[in-house]
């Protein structure tokens, strides 16, 4: 599994549900399935909502790690925010949430003068001056 160092049973088990899919799917539907949810049980205890919500812990892991494409889940059925693809399956992409390391765009500028600091933001400014005693 690339960009994953642990050996334990769980991911591949999620490897081996997700694969195949065609359409994200999220930590509920995921629970859904027979061996993930005996993998989840398994690894984290016999409480099956503790066990989803690790799940759901591990799936944002798998996604900051690169190994994930996150979505907006369809909210219509399940509390769940967002939904999962296994990426560069080949599926004809929807518009995946970007990682955090890929919005690396600054926020703001700071231009430093002789009389004082100016910070840019897309909708204002902010000037900071020393105070003359």
């Amino acid at each position: 599994m690339k960009k994953i160092k642990s050996s334990a049973a769980i991911y591949s088990v999620i490897e081996e549900a997700m694969l195949p899919l065609e359409k994200p799917i999220t930590c509920a539907e995921l629970m859904d399935k027979a061996d993930v949810r005996a993998a989840a049980v398994e690894k984290y205890g016999d409480d099956v909502q503790i066990a989803t919500n690790k799940l759901s812990d591990l799936l944002g892991f798998m996604w900051r790690r690169g190994v994930l494409e996150r979505y907006p889940a369809d909210t219509s059925n399940t509390m769940a925010r967002f939904a999962y693809l296994w990426k560069n399956t080949g599926v004809p992409t929807l518009k995946a949430i970007p990682n955090a390391k890929q919005l690396r765009v600054p926020a703001f500028t700071i231009d430093e003068g002789a009389d004082g600091i100016t910070l840019n933001f897309e909708l204002f400014s902010i000037v900071i001056r020393p105070t003359k005693h």
